[in-house]
């Protein structure tokens, strides 16, 4: 063998220790504080700067999604609001058909559950409402 027993090995990179009578370790003329302030801030910065780009990007590709699947659906939006817009301007020319289908859902439903009588009176109730969101209160 190359080396004898009596050596220690040491793994790469590590310097052997010797024993001395005086400790090195908290030797306060090594010490520099401000080299290590100023290392500690560096990190602290490179952390925070690494956190906020990495939410930033999710935050990026989240609203990215969203917009992306919101984009479509206020489209249909806006073209349901435009067409129910052009038929509640017509309203008043089919004025008729919408009081009397009213006025005959309602007694049909009422009168089914609760007989004749209630269902002529809520049926004609039903159609003074219609006939008023038809064509509004008489002046």
């Amino acid at each position: 063998m190359a080396g004898s027993d009596t050596e220690k090995s040491t793994p790469p990179g590590k310097i052997q220790e010797t024993t001395t009578t005086t400790s090195q370790q908290f030797d306060l003329n090594t010490i520099n504080p401000q080299a290590s302030l100023k290392y500690g801030i560096v990190t602290a910065v490179n952390t925070t700067n690494s956190i906020l780009a990495q939410l930033e990007q999710t935050n990026t590709t989240a609203n990215s999604n969203i917009v992306s699947r919101i984009r479509p659906l206020g489209e249909q939006l806006r073209l349901g609001l435009r067409r129910s817009v052009q038929i509640y301007d017509a309203r008043q020319y089919y004025g008729v058909p919408i009081v009397v289908g009213s006025a005959a859902a309602i007694a049909i439903v009422v009168g089914a559950r609760r007989g004749k009588i209630p269902a002529v009176v809520m049926g004609g109730l039903a159609g003074g409402g219609s006939y008023v969101g038809v064509y509004g209160l008489p002046n």
